[in-house]
């Protein structure tokens, strides 16, 4: 049974209390004045080589696909942004955020940890919308990106609209990177979306393939150092 709604907003004003504003990223230009909505999109597939070893990986540590990817996703992030403290926007996952912690070194398997123990905290808080959340959160807008966080990440069950690879333009993007992906025919696919205002494709495309290996390390040695793994 999910909690009332006051303490729903309490719950996400105490797990957000003092996360970065911003996910400060590699943009390759200077972020406007004002946030700018266009979007583009590339597609990302995982083959069924490695779809299947992310859910064996999953059975092995208790993690659902959703949280597997997720926490390959906030690796990355944490990367290319040297922040150990990430927030990700997570709608459509019966949780408006999550808020991931990469500090003190941890293994893959303690970060799948992390991870497990945030989203499952998390779903018993997910009523509030994530615009509800970011406005909890951060009131005091800046309008030259969103509020509480700046990249999210969708994820589309079975019986969903079928994700497909994402290689069409999309006329908006809301965040600085979106993560949208899903299983079909035994193998994991969809696409990255991103404002165009801050990145190049070939940029994004570059940081789906870094996605792609931090799994491929991360199901293959888990005991490793997540901050070791190599993403090139």
């Amino acid at each position: 049974m999910k909690e009332p709604l006051g303490r729903q907003a309490a719950y996400w004003r105490e797990t957000l209390a003092g996360a970065p504003p911003l996910l400060e990223l590699p943009t390759g230009r200077r972020r406007p004045v004002r946030q700018d909505y266009s979007g583009g999109s590339v597609g990302l597939e995982l083959d069924e080589a490695l779809t299947a070893g992310l859910k064996a990986l999953g059975r092995r540590h208790g993690t659902t696909p959703f949280m597997t990817v997720l926490a390959g996703w906030a690796l990355v992030l944490s990367r290319l942004s040297g922040q150990e403290d990430v927030v990700i926007g997570t709608p459509g996952a019966d949780m408006p955020a999550l808020r991931v912690d990469l500090s003190g070194a941890p293994t893959a398997a303690e970060l799948l940890a992390r991870v497990r123990a945030a989203a499952l905290g998390a779903q018993e808080y997910g009523d509030l919308a994530f615009e509800q959340v970011a406005e909890l959160v951060g009131p005091a807008r800046d309008p030259s990106c969103a509020p509480a966080f700046q990249v999210t990440f969708t994820w589309r069950d079975a019986g969903q609209e079928r994700p497909g690879q994402q290689d069409q333009a999309p006329a908006v993007s809301r965040f600085d990177l979106t993560l949208s992906l899903g299983e079909s025919g035994g193998r994991i696919v969809g696409g990255i979306e991103y404002a165009t205002a801050l990145f190049d494709r070939e940029t994004v495309e570059r940081f789906g393939g870094y996605l792609r290996r931090a799994l491929e390390e991360m199901a293959a040695d888990p005991e490793r150092s997540a901050a070791a793994l190599p993403l090139l």
